[in-house]
């Protein structure tokens, strides 16, 4: 029973539900950029974003463990369920893994997954506690996961137009995201973390996740006058219901911040695959 609960306390540690995210992204960003559909580069586009970010999340956790006591007192290091050493050699071996899987994509690949785990590093160590700084590197970092993707599919920097499109509205979704997780853990930073929130108000950082939602929502509107010869059309139905619960996330905000966090994630997950179903599929 112990051994089954420090499973459970390890999956908690690296959140698997949201590197599965990052994963996504990235097999995304291969078929936009026309990847050649084989195993070794299908595992070198998912599984190093996977693991990446499970080892961001990880470290998250360690350098939180003692703001999470007031915060997230159910996370596995506040509350005992997982020592300290066990998170850092699950840290560890996740980022190794990332690397090793990363080779089948190429040097480029490999080296962007490890500039990406530096970036995530530098957050937790200085950004983290600059407030919006540190949002702003989270949403790049969100959006270069496809971009990663792209990569592997081509070797060098992706230019496919609907994949740009596409990591754009992902940075500035979840640029809004991260605002609003600010907004709602604002007592607990307090003291410890120079968010946005505590600098100029909750309002107006609602406002301005609000705004970049909507400009999210009118980059989206690029996918709808130039869509791509062959691509299924259906998938712009499945945008415009992504664009409408990404409004729908941004007016709650102002009601239930927990809420308007889940709701926009839900729509970066539909917008992800109206992008993925219009390339893969055919008409």
């Amino acid at each position: 029973m112990a051994s089954l609960g420090r499973l459970r306390a390890s999956l908690d540690l690296v959140r698997p539900g949201n590197a599965a995210m990052a994963a996504a992204a990235g097999a995304t960003g291969f078929v936009l950029a026309g990847g050649v559909v084989s195993p070794a580069l299908v595992v070198a586009a998912t599984l190093p974003p996977f693991l990446v970010a499970a080892f961001g999340n990880a470290i998250n956790d360690l350098s939180d463990a003692e703001l999470d006591r007031s915060a997230h007192p159910n996370r596995p290091l506040p509350s005992g369920r997982l020592g300290r050493r066990a998170a850092w050699v699950l840290a560890s071996l996740a980022l190794a893994a990332a690397l090793a899987t990363a080779l089948p994509g190429g040097w480029p690949a490999v080296a962007f997954a490890g500039a990406n785990a530096l970036l995530l590093v530098a957050y937790e160590a200085r950004l983290k506690a600059t407030g919006l700084p540190g949002n702003i590197l989270v949403a790049v970092l969100v959006g270069s996961t496809f971009l990663y993707g792209g990569i592997v599919a081509t070797g060098q920097a992706p230019a496919a137009p609907m994949l740009l499109l596409l990591a754009a509205m992902a940075s500035l979704t979840n640029l809004a995201r991260e605002l609003l997780k600010d907004v709602e853990d604002v007592d607990a930073d307090r003291g410890h973390r120079d968010t946005l929130p505590l600098r100029v108000g909750q309002g107006q950082t609602r406002l301005l996740a609000f705004a970049l939602v909507n400009l999210a929502l009118v980059t989206s509107v690029v996918a709808f006058v130039r869509t791509p010869a062959g691509w299924w059309t259906p998938w712009l139905i499945l945008l415009a219901a992504a664009d409408a619960v990404f409004l729908l996330g941004a007016c709650l905000a102002w009601v239930n911040v927990g809420l308007a966090q889940r709701l926009l994630k839900l729509a970066m997950m539909v917008a992800l695959l109206a992008f993925l179903s219009g390339a893969s599929a055919g008409p």
